[in-house]
This record gives C-alpha cells, sequence and structure tokens, in this order.
C-alpha cells in the first residue's frame, strides 16, 4: 500500500493553501486571509489520514509517542 504524502499544488495565493494527498487525489484548501494556513492545511491533512488512511495515521500516532517518550527520557532529572 503506497504511503500517503501531502503534495502542495500551484497556487496564486502561494504555498500552503492548495494540496492534494498523494494517494487518493483528495484536495485541501486554505483561505489566503487564514494567518495560520501552513498549519491548518497540516490539520486537514492529519484528519485526512484518520479516515482514509487510517493505517497510516496510527503508525505516525506511534511514531509521535515513541519521540516523545525518547525525548522525555533524555531530559536531566531536576533534584
Amino acid at each position: 500500500m503506497p504511503k500517503a504524502n501531502l503534495r502542495l499544488l500551484h497556487s496564486p495565493s502561494g504555498l500552503f493553501h492548495k494540496a492534494e494527498c498523494s494517494v487518493c487525489g483528495e484536495r485541501f484548501y486554505v483561505l489566503p486571509e487564514v494567518m495560520e494556513f501552513k498549519e491548518d492545511l497540516v490539520k486537514q491533512f492529519d484528519a485526512h489520514l484518520h479516515n482514509q488512511h487510517r493505517r497510516q495515521w496510527d503508525a505516525s500516532q506511534k511514531k509521535n509517542e515513541r519521540i516523545a517518550d525518547e525525548s522525555r527520557r533524555s531530559q536531566p532529572v531536576n533534584e
């Protein structure tokens, strides 16, 4: 099964205003007025992975948890 990625598309408003899923082609749009457009687009894609590509979403959640655990373990303990 191919891995879904967020593919940016050309837009007159610039990058991160229009994108699509590399597997199923579903498109995502963010209005140019939105200040946090990159963050909003990534949130939309994360929701898309959760609904349409669940195995990949589950794997990314496990990876994020593992990275967070490793980060917590590497921090020095203050006494």
